[in-house]
């Protein structure tokens, strides 16, 4: 029983799934055959000026019929424009902006006649907007503004608004202006004028504002009788001296314009300057300065003392090395300097003097100079060979020598402290000699001491000796002779 209702159950799900797939191939075959018909719209969205005439644009939008998504451009189509289901034409008010819906419906009885079909019906969008500008009407070309102290933002916008107005033809327009007036400063300045409506239309004019003033700066001379004093080649503080003040900017002093002055001649001369406020106006005012001279030039020397070697070639010294610099208010002039000396080639103390005259003041500076020698002085020495108690003067067996010095042997000193003249012995006597520059030689003389012996002993002495080698000599000869004579007697034989 089972088997068998398993079998009537696969049986039933075969013929279902057979039947369903016939039913599906029927339904493709069935829209592969027949066409799709449909509507293309364009110019959905309409601009409308507002105020203009609705039946100007109502015809605009249009529809074209489709089969299988290709145009029929032979269709003869027409349109229901009323509208239907909240939008309809009559509610679209073009002298009011905003946006309107309203429905469209296309139909095509004559050609094709699809019936109603894909996008038959579309939803047009019509816009009325503002596009006109505001006219601004600007009353005087130009106006004016009194200059003021401080600026004064508040009072040229109303002075500009009272000189203009704006009327737009459906909504209201904000005016705003461009400009760049200062009211401390005098000048005709651009006004640019910019009114917009609700609906950003805008549009622009230009007149000008001219800010003007009648007061003129103030120059005040702090100097008695307008005559200024300086001296020669100074710097110029004449700002210390002259004040400028305006009305309205107060001290204006650092708006002073100075000309070149001319502090190299001495003298009187006259000079213009000027100042301008702010606003432009301009004052000027002329006073003299007077060129003097009090400054004493100065002479500035590398040192104040200088050393040098008593045998410098006095000729090729160049003088002006020493000179570190020469000041004054004028520019120096090295023909004015004067340079004179009392050098000469000798151990000593001189000067060299410097002199600079300006035309007017006088400067000197004095150099001292000292010459020396740099070498020590020469010493030549014999050694000295002497008996036990025997004495001599040293000074004898020295001489000393020193170009530099002329009474160099008058420094000589022998110190012979350590020498024992009564004992045999070798000893050293120091010699010591120092020139007027300072410069010093010393050198050691050798001091031999020999021992004291008797006249008669030492004759006797040399006597004997000089007998010894006689005896001796004879016998060598006397030696030598009989053996040549010895010799001569076996050669013979």
């Amino acid at each position: 029983m089972t088997r068998y209702f398993w079998k009537i159950i696969n049986k039933t799900f075969i013929l279902s799934f057979i039947t369903l797939f016939f039913i599906v191939l029927g339904i493709k075959i069935h829209i592969y055959a027949s066409p799709i018909w449909s509507y293309e719209w364009e110019n959905t969205v309409i601009r409308i000026p507002v105020g203009d005439e609705l039946s100007k644009y109502e015809t605009i939008p249009v529809a074209y019929l489709c089969k299988d998504n290709k145009r029929l451009n032979d269709a003869k189509i027409s349109y229901q424009r009323s509208g239907d289901w909240l939008y309809f034409l009559k509610d679209v008010d073009t002298n009011k902006v905003g946006t309107y819906y309203v429905w469209y419906k296309a139909y095509e009885y004559d050609n094709y006649s699809p019936g109603t079909c894909i996008n038959y019906k579309c939803l047009i969008t019509f816009i009325v907007e503002d596009l006109i500008p505001p006219k601004i009407t600007v009353l005087a070309d130009n106006i004016y503004f009194k200059r003021k102290k401080l600026q004064d933002s508040l009072s040229i916008n109303d002075r500009l608004l009272s000189n203009v107005t704006a009327v737009d033809n459906y909504s209201y327009a904000s005016i705003t202006f461009n400009h760049n007036i200062d009211l401390t400063k005098n000048g005709k300045y651009p006004v640019f004028v910019y009114a917009v409506d609700k609906y950003g239309n805008a549009s622009e004019d230009k007149f000008y504002a001219t800010v003007y003033d009648e007061n003129y700066p103030v120059i005040t001379i702090n100097y008695s009788n307008d005559i200024i004093k300086y001296n020669r080649n100074s710097d110029v503080d004449i700002k210390s001296y002259i004040v400028a003040t305006d009305e309205i900017d107060g001290d204006i002093s650092n708006n002073i314009i100075y000309p070149e002055f001319d502090l190299t001649t001495i003298g009187t001369k006259e000079y213009q300057i000027s100042v301008t406020n702010s606003g432009g106006n301009t004052t000027t005012k002329t006073f003299r300065i007077e060129v003097v001279d009090d400054i004493a030039p100065s002479i500035t020397l590398t040192s104040s003392t200088l050393t040098l070697s008593y045998d410098t070639d006095i000729n090729n010294l160049n003088f002006f090395n020493y000179i570190l610099k020469i000041e004054d208010d004028s520019e120096i002039n090295y023909d004015n300097l004067v340079i004179s000396h009392n050098l000469v080639n000798k151990v000593g103390l001189y000067y060299i003097s410097y002199d600079y005259d300006d035309g007017i003041n006088y400067a000197n500076a004095v150099l001292d100079v000292r010459l020396i020698s740099y070498k020590s002085p020469e010493i030549k020495y014999e050694d000295v060979t002497l008996y036990e108690g025997e004495r001599t003067s040293l000074y004898g067996y020295v001489d000393v020598y020193d170009p530099s010095d002329s009474n160099i042997e008058e420094s000589l000193v022998i110190d012979d402290s350590d020498v024992d003249y009564e004992n045999e012995g070798i000893y050293y006597a120091t010699i010591y000699a120092i020139n007027t520059s300072g410069m010093s030689k010393t050198e050691k003389m050798k001091i031999t001491i020999n021992k004291k012996y008797n006249t008669t002993v030492i004759i006797l002495i040399i006597v004997s000796v000089f007998l010894f080698l006689v005896v001796l000599t004879l016998g060598v000869i006397a030696y030598l002779y009989l053996k040549k004579e010895k010799k001569l007697k076996k050669q013979t034989k």
